[in-house]
């Protein structure tokens, strides 16, 4: 079987598993170790007090049974438990690996259709699985928030929404349509990347979801899809340093020879619906209600006060005093669309990095 298990059955096998095939019968641990005993020390013990008893067999005979007794004993006691205890540290080997974050790509190679040949293919099976999880939150984490991730991979996302409180941030390019017009298309989609990787890193520093971009728009929420409280405060932190990272990428304009860009953020603080929205072929996660169009006004008011951040008052009232210095009160603005007007506060003056 050793031999067999480590050479002939891996050409046979492959990468089939020994318990997919039909008429395989399975030696259980507990008979082999129940064959252990009877052949290396029940049987052969009876078998020498027999001749004992017989009375017609010399001492070199029993000593000489004995010997073999003994030999067969330790060899196939050695056997036996070389075929238990190998499997059992090729696995342990596996584990710790695992652990040490190293998932090894070959497979353990035990075929067996007992007990541990079944936990090794069950324990292969486990890696497939946790190299999959790996790797679609690896690629998903592209383009959606860690947090979505998360809880797709934890079967807690489904068709339909939530109804959740949580903070919309809408931003855009000042001119941009104007200037894209007079830049070949490859230059365009190299500067919205360069500019959009700088802003997104800025957003989910403090744990925002970059809902979608909208040409060179940018939606992106805070609250969802885990619920946090202090959403308002962590989604003007994120606004700030988006303006922060706005000076180090008209820097790197202006060292090309490009004119530097300015940008409108508006941010809004209200109840939404968080979910699913779609087909069950294509689904999107995304926010929508009314609190998502208001921030969309707020943003477009921003151009109209000349303010590069926009706050609503659902926002400013729970920011604390030290955020709250920050923006000074732009009066009751009538939103388009809106019967009601709403009051807003701009950014005074964008701190230093500290």
């Amino acid at each position: 079987e050793t031999i067999f298990s480590r050479e002939l059955y891996r050409l046979v096998m492959g990468d089939r598993k020994v318990s997919s095939v039909k008429g395989v019968v399975p030696i259980p641990t507990w008979l082999r170790l129940i064959v252990l005993i009877l052949t290396t020390a029940i049987w052969p013990t009876m078998f020498i007090v027999i001749l004992v008893q017989m009375g017609d067999v010399t001492t070199e005979i029993l000593l000489f049974l004995a010997g073999i007794t003994f030999v067969n004993a330790i060899w196939q006691g050695s056997q036996i438990l070389t075929s238990i205890s190998l499997p059992i540290g090729r696995i342990a080997g596996q584990f710790e690996r695992f652990q040490a974050g190293q998932l090894a790509d070959e497979p353990i190679d035990i075929y067996r259709a007992d007990a541990l040949g079944r936990f090794s293919e069950m324990f292969s099976d486990l890696l497939g699985t946790i190299k999959d999880r790996d790797f679609i939150r690896t690629t998903f984490s592209r383009y959606v928030s860690q947090q979505v991730v998360d809880e797709i991979l934890n079967g807690r996302l489904e068709l339909g929404g939530t109804r959740m409180d949580a903070t919309v941030l809408f931003a855009d390019i000042r001119g941009f349509t104007a200037m894209s017009e007079s830049m070949p298309p490859e230059e365009v989609v190299e500067f919205l990347n360069d500019y959009l990787e700088d802003m997104v890193q800025a957003i989910t520093s403090y744990d925002g979801l970059p809902d979608k971009f909208i040409g060179d728009g940018i939606m992106a929420v805070w609250g969802v899809p885990v619920a946090v409280d202090r959403h308002p405060q962590l989604a003007v932190r994120a606004a700030l340093e988006m303006l922060l990272r706005l000076r180090e990428v008209n820097r790197r304009r202006t060292e090309n020879g490009s004119d530097e860009i300015r940008i409108g953020i508006g941010l809004h603080t209200g109840e939404l619906i968080a979910g699913n929205i779609g087909s069950r072929k294509k689904m999107e996660f995304t926010v929508i209600g009314d609190t998502v169009n208001t921030c969309s006004r707020i943003e477009g008011m921003s151009k109209e006060l000349g303010s590069e951040l926009t706050i609503s008052d659902t926002v400013y009232d729970r920011l604390p005093t030290g955020l709250q210095s920050m923006f000074r009160a732009a009066g009751a603005v009538q939103l388009r669309g809106k019967s009601d007007e709403l009051q807003l506060y701009v950014l005074e003056s964008l701190p230093g990095p500290a």
